[in-house]
């Protein structure tokens, strides 16, 4: 006979791993950057992350670059510096010019 045991997910659905104790999901929803209260780019109306590339005929194999960033729309000086393709970007938290995303 199988053992059943309940698991629980993030409720901003973030992709957090699911857990078997309540008291560890709540605990990161606090910090979720997916969470509303905490004002981060991801739930803001302004932020968007850029998908950039640059070609390179000049090598063999005639290679492209590729990167993200994350920018404001209403303020540049919260563009974030060039990060390497495939890593995180980290969300500005608690931003003043925080305003919701039209669902």
């Amino acid at each position: 006979m199988p053992i059943e045991y309940k698991v629980y997910g993030c409720k901003f659905k973030c992709g957090y791993r699911h857990k078997s104790n309540i008291k560890d999901i709540e605990e990161h929803e606090k910090i979720c950057w997916y969470n509303p209260d905490n004002k981060t780019c991801i739930t803001c109306a302004h932020g968007s992350i850029v998908h950039d590339y640059c070609d390179h005929p000049e090598l063999p194999g005639g290679d492209t670059e590729h990167w993200l960033y994350r920018e404001c729309k209403i303020n540049s000086e919260l563009e974030f510096e060039n990060n390497i393709y495939k890593q995180p970007i980290k969300p500005k938290v608690n931003c003043k010019n925080w305003e919701p995303k039209e669902e």
